[in-house]
């Protein structure tokens, strides 16, 4: 995660990377394929991370799929990859199938900057920041659910444990990660992008 660059990202740029996403969930559930990308623009090939959800847009915004890339690779490869995971049956438990695609929404947060830190609370914004406890795998919760609930900075952070089913005062003393996130969400499927915080 220290491997990720500081960001100001902007509309454009998101459009551009939630395009890509949208390219790559096609190419995976239509083809079972990666997505091969040639030569991009420079936004895409800088190192950074990204956080995927993806969500039916019929009835209540049922989720079917979320990942999170942040190990420092290129911004292209993190949005593919995290697509590709968020589509599989390793993210909530089923396959995302060819027939849902175009009823699907994608959201995407740009990961902007990293601080690792003993004290969440002094560095969260509720609808900007993604809390990670670093577990192996990292346990987070999108950064607008909170904003979405209501959630104070300390619920966001129990519910993020409680997710992570570990025993926050195990980590009462060691760094865990604030995430400061761009977040970008589909109005329709294959639609306009807007900017979601």
């Amino acid at each position: 995660m220290n491997n990720v660059q500081s960001y100001n990202f902007t509309e454009q740029e998101g459009n551009l990377c939630m395009n890509m996403a949208r390219d790559a969930l096609h190419k995976y559930t239509k083809e079972g394929q990666r997505l091969d990308v040639g030569s991009v623009d420079d936004i895409l090939n800088k190192r950074g991370g990204v956080l995927i959800q993806i969500e039916s847009s019929n009835g209540f915004g049922k989720l079917r799929g979320n990942a999170a890339i942040y190990d420092g690779r290129r911004i292209i490869d993190a949005i593919i990859d995290a697509v590709i995971h968020a589509a599989s049956s390793r993210s909530i438990g089923s396959e995302i199938h060819r027939s849902e695609v175009d009823d699907l929404i994608i959201k995407l947060s740009l990961m902007e900057k990293v601080t690792l830190t003993k004290e969440p609370t002094e560095e969260l914004t509720i609808g900007e920041s993604c809390f990670i406890v670093p577990d192996g795998s990292g346990t987070w919760l999108y950064p607008t659910i909170p904003d979405e609930n209501n959630w104070s900075v300390d619920e966001y952070i129990n519910r993020t444990f409680r997710s992570s089913r570990l025993n926050k005062n195990e980590w009462s003393n060691k760094h865990v990660a604030v995430v400061k996130t761009k977040s970008f969400i589909e109005q329709n499927p294959s639609g306009m992008t807007i900017l979601d915080n």
